[in-house]
């Protein structure tokens, strides 16, 4: 179901959007009343849960393909971790390159969307790695902590802190575990 806003929600259809025939009747629709109207038309939708790995967001739509090509600009939001990932594709025009977002609460009532630029923040490659960014500066945090931030397997971490404990890059105290500089 698609939804409609003009002040308030309303059902905009209540076609099935894996028919393409019917999809494509909808769509034309919308473009006849863009061009007759001169305006300009968002239409939100949503990817399938699971989708494939590596297909471009596009191809992850949910529905028939006449909902992805009916786009002039379209702009994708998906989530990793903590922050969303914003891409985007244009008919006419290069893609830009994508940005991640992050809601920052200014207070209990406010909230809002800011780009952030990872430009020279690589990502360390393996976990014993990760470990020790999380822990630099004189961090402590427990086990379920460092699980919880590296979303990772307690058995895979377990082995990497062991294995950074014995080369004493790290030590555990009663607080959690702290790097040894």
């Amino acid at each position: 179901m698609t939804w409609l806003r003009t002040g308030a929600w309303h059902p905009l259809h209540g076609i099935d959007e894996n028919n393409a025939n019917e999809v494509a009747g909808l769509l034309a629709y919308i473009r006849a009343l863009q061009r007759q109207l001169n305006l300009s038309v968002i239409l939100v939708h949503h990817t399938r849960k699971n989708g494939a790995a590596g297909i471009a967001a596009g191809q992850a739509l949910r529905g028939s393909s006449d909902l992805h090509a009916f786009g002039d600009s379209n702009l994708y939001l998906k989530r990793t971790k903590d922050r969303l990932l914003l891409s985007s594709e244009h008919r006419a025009a290069p893609a830009s390159p994508p940005v991640y977002l992050e809601l920052v609460a200014t207070n209990a009532q406010m909230a809002h969307l800011e780009v952030v630029a990872e430009l020279q923040d690589p990502k360390p490659t393996n976990l014993s790695e990760q470990v020790l960014s999380l822990l630099a500066d004189g961090a402590v945090l427990t086990r379920a902590r460092l699980r919880d931030l590296l979303g990772v397997k307690n058995e895979r971490l377990g082995q990497a802190l062991e294995s950074l404990e014995q080369a004493g890059r790290l030590r555990h105290t009663p607080a959690g575990w702290q790097r040894v500089d």
